[in-house]
């Protein structure tokens, strides 16, 4: 029996969330209930990865004193400053960093100003970790697994601890960054776990609270989403007129002054600046020659990554679509330092999600790059100047997404077709794989 349903999976003929069970096991040679211990074995392995890395993003955290050193204590300084009178743009810390955000986003965090920094720093953290795990059960919920209830919950174990153990994580962990939470926004949005009829407002949230997700407005335009597209827009500009409608003074002050002053957010030749203005910046280049290159490219770029965005927005893979379109985003911002660049891991956990095994496999090299690339700097580090290409591996790896995109997922859905499904398989009403029998070989 089993052979006849493996001959009839390898034809298409039943559901791919049934086939792959079975097709696994028969390859395997395993008996249910090996099948079963093979299944919770990897559940207890990866329960024990997932702690492990909690843990250790914790103490990670603690040790840098996030809420102390962190960019969240710039946060509650500049915001504490503007409270007590101050000029929000001019604030600095000791180190020289201020305030970079829009005006709607002081207004957003304001509640930052509430805590002591420790107690900040803690909060902050666990939050990060929740909206992880969140993000990517987000991926797993949309790339439909077909390894059942148990198979899917070790493998999305096994993620999450990969994506707590990247190194982008990690820089977001002992900076107190915010990209976890707009990352969240986008993929809520655009990976339509939102009503369609909302669909851009997060978006649009998003831009307000940082400028980079603007990206993906000019993506639903030029993919003419126009609905969404307005909503974005009109998300957008709504609350930054809000903001300057409540601190006029200080909304001025950022766009026309605060938002041209690159230099407030670091150098951009250094070495984790993974933008193609970063990469330019480091091979010497300065004034218009880098200007032109970096538009050049970047559009380039940013143009390959939109058509292959649409192209797994035809196909319904949503999920994959905001992936690319923000790793547009990473490579087309003039700074997109490592806590920037949390799109590389969830790019390799969709990669792998993906059909195909030299896609999967090009998705392990993705996450396995991320998780070792802070071990491999310091020891290469130690070992002669080798860091900067390490940190060069991470810009290829984004170009090399925006260019060939997420691979491809059929996704199993049940009842009609949709004009989605007609797109993908030119036009034909597909069959309802549910009323096909059984067959032999």
């Amino acid at each position: 029996m089993t052979a006849g349903i493996t001959s009839t999976c390898s034809r298409g003929r039943l559901p791919v969330r049934y086939c792959l069970n079975v097709d696994v096991r028969a390859r395997l040679k395993l008996s249910p209930a090996q099948s079963r211990l093979f299944l919770w074995a990897g559940v207890l392995a990866s329960t024990a990865a997932f702690a492990r890395m909690v843990r250790s993003d914790w103490l990670l955290a603690q040790s840098f004193n996030v809420g102390v050193a962190g960019d969240i204590s710039v946060y509650q300084g500049a915001l504490q400053n503007w409270r007590d009178g101050g000029a929000l743009y001019e604030w600095e810390n000791g180190a020289g960093f201020g305030f970079t955000y829009p005006p709607f986003a002081a207004i957003v965090m304001t509640p930052v100003t509430w805590l002591d920094p420790e107690r900040l720093g803690d909060i902050w953290t666990v939050l990060d970790l929740l909206f992880a795990g969140v993000l990517v059960a987000l991926i797993f919920r949309a790339s439909q697994l077909a390894w059942g209830r148990v198979g899917t919950l070790a493998a999305y174990l096994a993620a999450v601890a990969m994506f707590l153990g990247s190194s982008q994580f990690q820089s977001e962990i002992i900076n107190g960054q915010v990209n976890v939470v707009l990352a969240l926004l986008i993929v809520l949005d655009l990976g339509a776990s939102v009503p369609e009829r909302w669909r851009g407002v997060l978006t649009g949230v998003a831009a307000a609270i940082k400028l980079t997700p603007l990206v993906a407005i000019a993506w639903l335009v030029l993919t003419r989403q126009w609905r969404s597209a307005a909503l974005a827009s009109f998300s957008f500009i709504g609350l930054g007129a809000l903001a300057w409608l409540v601190y006029p003074d200080v909304s001025k002050e950022f766009w026309t002054r605060a938002v041209l002053d690159t230099g407030r957010v670091g150098r951009p030749d250094l070495p984790a600046n993974a933008s193609v203005f970063g990469v330019l910046s480091r091979a010497g280049l300065e004034g218009l020659p880098r200007t032109v290159l970096w538009l050049t490219l970047g559009t380039a770029l940013v143009l390959a990554a939109f058509y292959r965005a649409e192209q797994a927005r035809r196909r319904g893979d949503h999920i994959s679509a905001a992936i690319l379109v923000m790793c547009a985003a990473v490579l087309a911002s003039p700074i997109s330092w490592p806590h920037h660049q949390i799109w590389l891991p969830l790019a390799g956990i969709a990669l792998i999600l993906h059909r195909g095994w030299r896609v999967k496999l090009s998705g392990a090299v993705v996450l396995v790059f991320c998780v070792l690339h802070i071990p491999l700097s310091r020891a290469f580090d130690q070992a002669g100047p080798f860091t900067g290409a390490l940190d060069s591996i991470d810009f290829m790896m984004f170009a090399m997404i925006c260019v060939l995109g997420l691979g491809s997922r059929d996704i199993d859905r049940d009842g009609p077709a949709t004009r989605e499904d007609g797109i993908r398989t030119g036009g034909v009403r597909r069959r309802d794989p549910h009323r096909l029998q059984l067959e032999g070989p």
